[in-house]
């Protein structure tokens, strides 16, 4: 066996596609695989931080041992391939469902980073053994990993399948599965986004001191699989990002402005850590709000000076909700000076604003940094097409004419231009209304 991996189920140019009749594996197999993938993402999150030797591995390394056991008892193997959106075990693929993409999603990862690509048991395995392979994702592990494990802890039936050997067969299998493994994309899409929702919620009610405490780093993660759903399916994406609730407006306004600063951001070319903080700040500028009442916030007539006073000290509240709610670093600091500055009209911060919108490519140096200036253009837009108690939604054409025309000195015309070209090729392919160029 070359690899692990028998060649006689592949045949074909490039893509080596898998005979039709073992395209699909029976039931029991494909719920083994997705026992198999579930333990797997278990146990390589937890070997992160406590030892294998633990006594919080003892049920699911059993469970394991016996998924596997009666894999190798039904097939004779346990031929296991891992891929960023494939699960190829033994005589077929796995059907992913919602749950075990992501499960999949962080093995695979994992995996790679290792220069594994899957995995493959001949024989029962043991308890033991199975500490041994876990040890492989330690934090605590340096050496390199070779087809029978570590130096210091060896696989006997376990042998290791290297990625790079089997990258070429692994890039067909994917592509062939395509047709093979349904996905519900736009479902996905709305589970990401839900849990964004939640966590925000979670974390206002703990602001109002009504839930249980959360840590607002705990939003790291949601950022991340947004930024993913975006640059692996930005249609849907967009789409998710169009949802609105006037009745929990705060919510769905700050998961839907941290989603616009991702696009922004990555058009802009941040890196993985200032986009993480860009969009952290969609989740939690608007969080001021809620010291705010709420017959101010849903007045349906106009505001009296004395309540727009109030609703102008919305940053400053935000600013001291979250001082009050972690210690001072340099991530709350550039996020505090963020929120305090996107509310300022980008030209009020220049010297010369009129050279700046001749030419609104021109590089200038302003008070206001790079977060807020996207920040002010992605809050805005959310909130023009929102329903809200003393107005109707705006159309996206009409949102975006309205920040070019009526309130053009509030942003960076170079980002907002991008802004602009971005909403026209993914939202509305035709806006020949708005203009562009910002002159």
């Amino acid at each position: 066996m070359s690899d692990y991996i028998d060649p006689k189920q592949f045949h074909g140019e490039g893509a080596k596609r898998v005979e039709e009749k073992h395209r699909e594996v029976d039931v029991k197999l494909q719920q083994y695989g997705k026992q198999l993938l579930t333990l797997l993402y278990m146990l390589i999150r937890t070997v992160k931080i406590h030892d294998p030797d633990n006594a919080i591995f003892e049920k699911p390394l059993m469970q394991m041992r016996d998924v596997i056991n009666s894999i190798i008892n039904k097939d004779g193997v346990l031929n296991l391939i891992l891929g960023e959106n494939v699960v190829y075990l033994n005589s077929g693929f796995i059907k992913l469902d919602i749950s075990t993409i992501e499960n999949l999603k962080y093995v695979s990862e994992e995996m790679k980073a290792r220069d594994l690509g899957g995995f493959v048991v001949e024989k029962p395995v043991t308890i033991e053994e199975l500490k041994n392979f876990i040890f492989i994702f330690s934090k605590n592990l340096k050496e390199e990993i070779g087809e029978e494990g570590s130096q210091s802890r060896r696989l006997v039936s376990i042998k290791m399948s290297k990625y790079k050997k089997i990258k070429e067969l692994l890039s067909g299998m994917e592509i062939d599965s395509a047709d093979n493994i349904k996905i519900d994309r736009k479902k996905y899409s709305m589970v990401v986004y839900a849990r964004s929702i939640q966590f925000v919620k979670s974390y206002i009610d703990y602001l109002r001191g009504v839930g249980n405490y959360v840590q607002l780093n705990q939003g790291i993660r949601m950022v991340r699989d947004l930024v993913e759903l975006y640059k692996t399916d930005s249609q849907n994406f967009i789409g998710v990002s169009t949802i609105r609730s006037e009745e929990d407006y705060l919510y769905y306004h700050s998961v839907n402005t941290a989603m616009m600063n991702i696009i922004i951001g990555l058009e802009l070319g941040l890196n993985k850590e200032q986009l993480t903080d860009c969009a952290m700040l969609g989740f939690i500028h608007d969080i001021g709000k809620i010291k705010v009442s709420e017959n101010i916030l849903n007045k349906k007539g106009p505001l009296t000076p004395a309540e727009r006073q109030e609703v102008a000290k919305i940053p400053l509240y935000t600013i001291k909700l979250l001082l009050h709610s972690r210690t001072l670093d340099k991530n709350l600091i550039d996020r505090i000076i963020a929120i305090s500055e996107y509310n300022i009209d980008f030209a009020k911060s220049l010297k010369n604003p009129d050279e700046v919108y001749k030419n609104p490519c021109k590089i200038v140096k302003s008070p206001i940094g790079i977060y807020s200036r996207i920040l002010s253009i992605s809050h805005v837009y959310d909130a023009l097409t929102s329903d809200r108690p003393w107005r109707s939604a705006f159309s996206v054409q009409d949102a975006l004419k309205t920040m070019v025309v009526d309130m053009k000195t509030k942003f960076d015309p170079f980002i907002l231009g991008i802004f602009i070209r971005l909403m026209r090729y993914y939202v509305v392919r035709n806006l020949s209304g708005v203009d562009i160029s910002i002159t």
